[in-house]
C-alpha cells in the first residue's frame, strides 16, 4: 500500500510521490484504487490511470475504469494496488482457466492450461491432430516475455540462459534503445553492480516505443501458434490459420530491479492493431464455429472454407 499521496503542488515533496508511485502504473489497466469516495468512484475502486494534470495548484490523476469514461481526481485520493502485478497474475490466471475449460469442454483440449504442453499456456486441437499452442493474457498490458540481465566484466549483458531460451526476444532486447541510446548501454551507464537505489522493483527503466518484433519473437521462440488477449481477441502468431489476424503495434522494454545481482528484461504492449479479433474463447457456441469452420471438424464446416487445418 503507498502512503498519503500529497497533491499540492506548493509542496516539494509531492512531485517526488508523484514520480514514484503515480506515473509507473500509468496505462495499467485497474493498476489504482480509489483511497477516497470521488464524485464518480466510491471508495476502493480500480481503476486506470490514463495520465496526470495540474488543476488548481494540485496533481491530478486522469482516471477511467470499464464504466467510466474519465474523471480528474487529485493524486492524493489514489493508492497504488499493493501488488498490482501479483494483482495481474490473479486475473491471469482466472481467465486462463475459464479458456481452458471451455476448449475442455468443446473438446479442443485436454488439461488444465497453465504449462499443458510444452509451456503453453493452452493448446487447440485440430481435426487432422495437429496441436497449435496458445499464450493467453487478459489484458494487453501484462508482460508478455522475460529475461536476466548479468553484469559481467564489461557491465551488464543478457545472459547466456537468456540468449539460448529465447534467441529472438533476446536480440530485441539488445537492438532497444532509450532516447536513441542503446538500452543497454544506458543500463551500464546508470544502474551500478550490486544496484543499489538506481532501480528497484516496481521502479523501472522504460525503452522507446519498437514495432511489435519482440512479442512476437518471444511467442515464436515458445512455439506459439495462437495469442489471445481479453477484450481484444485471437491472433495468430505463425502462418498457421490464415483467417486470424497477425498482431502489429508498438511495445517497450522494461528493465527492472530483481535481485541485487541481476536485473530483469520485460516486454509491454503499448498498442495491439487491429484492436479486436473475432475469435470469442469465452463463448461455447463461437468454439463450436470455430471448430466447424476453421479448425477441420466435421458439421458446419464446407468445402468453400479455407481453414488453416486441414
Amino acid at each position: 500500500m503507498t502512503p498519503a499521496i500529497i497533491a499540492s503542488i506548493e509542496n516539494p515533496e509531492s512531485l517526488r510521490l508523484l514520480k514514484k508511485y503515480i506515473e509507473p502504473i500509468i496505462g495499467i489497466e485497474d493498476g489504482a484504487r480509489i483511497r477516497t469516495s470521488t464524485q464518480m468512484f466510491s471508495k476502493d475502486s480500480y481503476v486506470t490511470i490514463n495520465a496526470w494534470t495540474i488543476v488548481d495548484n494540485k496533481y491530478c490523476a486522469v482516471v477511467s475504469s470499464d464504466n467510466i469514461d474519465k474523471e480528474i481526481i487529485p493524486i492524493s485520493k489514489i493508492s497504488k494496488y499493493k501488488s498490482i502485478e501479483q494483482r495481474h497474475v490473479n486475473k491471469g490466471v482466472s481467465y486462463e482457466q475459464k479458456i481452458a475449460l471451455n476448449l475442455n469442454n468443446a473438446g479442443l483440449m485436454q488439461g488444465q492450461g497453465a504449462g499443458c504442453l510444452d509451456g503453453w499456456d493452452c493448446s487447440v486441437q485440430c481435426a487432422n491432430g495437429t496441436i497449435l499452442g496458445m499464450e493467453i493474457k487478459y489484458t494487453s498490458h501484462c508482460i508478455l516475455g522475460q529475461g536476466v540481465l548479468h553484469c559481467k566484466s564489461d557491465g551488464w549483458q543478457i545472459s547466456d540462459k537468456f540468449k539460448a531460451r529465447s534467441p529472438i526476444f533476446a536480440s530485441s532486447v539488445e537492438r532497444a534503445t532509450i532516447d536513441g541510446e542503446p538500452l543497454l548501454e544506458y543500463v551500464k551507464a546508470n544502474v551500478s553492480k550490486p544496484y543499489k537505489n538506481e532501480i528497484k522493483r516496481g521502479v523501472s527503466i522504460w525503452s522507446d516505443d519498437m514495432d511489435f518484433s519482440p512479442i512476437l519473437g518471444y511467442l515464436k521462440d515458445k512455439n506459439v501458434d495462437l495469442l489471445h488477449i481479453g477484450k481484444k481477441g485471437t491472433y495468430r502468431v505463425q502462418e498457421t490459420l490464415p483467417e486470424l489476424p497477425l498482431p502489429s503495434g508498438t511495445c517497450r522494454i522494461r528493465v527492472r530491479g530483481k535481485h541485487k545481482n541481476s536485473l530483469t528484461a520485460l516486454c509491454v504492449i503499448s498498442n495491439i492493431i487491429p484492436s479486436h479479433s473475432d475469435w470469442n474463447m469465452l463463448s461455447l457456441e463461437e468454439l463450436e464455429n470455430i471448430k466447424q469452420r476453421y479448425l477441420g471438424y466435421a458439421g458446419l464446416r464446407t468445402g468453400n472454407d479455407k481453414g488453416g487445418c486441414i
